[in-house]
């Protein structure tokens, strides 16, 4: 069998030619190409409506029994390590004006060096 490269066809030894697979799905592609569209946005939009009951946990305890010793570690390292108490400092000038003047960088400096000594807390 021979191969005739210019029409992507196949030549029989008989001298006559049968065309190829590729040759064939091409032209079905081409003749159906507006069907595939609607076909294909569909079957993408329906593989897309699935995103919506996709979740990201952070939690941890979702890899661990109830039972399991590592949970009572993991536990165990949080309570150490972590705090679920926060503290926000909002400072305002009382004037009202600038802040950023000799006066209350002064005062901020002051106060991050007090901060910077405050015991169990995460940085």
């Amino acid at each position: 069998m021979e191969t005739d490269i210019s029409s992507g066809q196949y030549c029989l030894l008989n001298g006559g030619y049968m065309e190829s697979a590729d040759s064939r799905l091409a032209h079905w592609i081409v003749n159906q190409r507006w069907w595939l569209i609607v076909i294909t946005t569909l079957v993408v939009r329906v593989s897309a409506s699935g995103m919506l009951f996709i979740t990201i946990d952070s939690d941890l305890r979702v890899f661990f029994a109830k039972q399991d010793p590592r949970l009572v570690e993991l536990e165990a390292l949080e309570n150490t390590y972590t705090k679920h108490e926060s503290i926000i400092l909002i400072r305002c000038p009382e004037t009202g004006g600038c802040i950023y003047t000799t006066r209350p960088v002064r005062c901020e400096s002051a106060y991050r060096r007090l901060l910077a000594n405050t015991v169990f807390q995460p940085r």
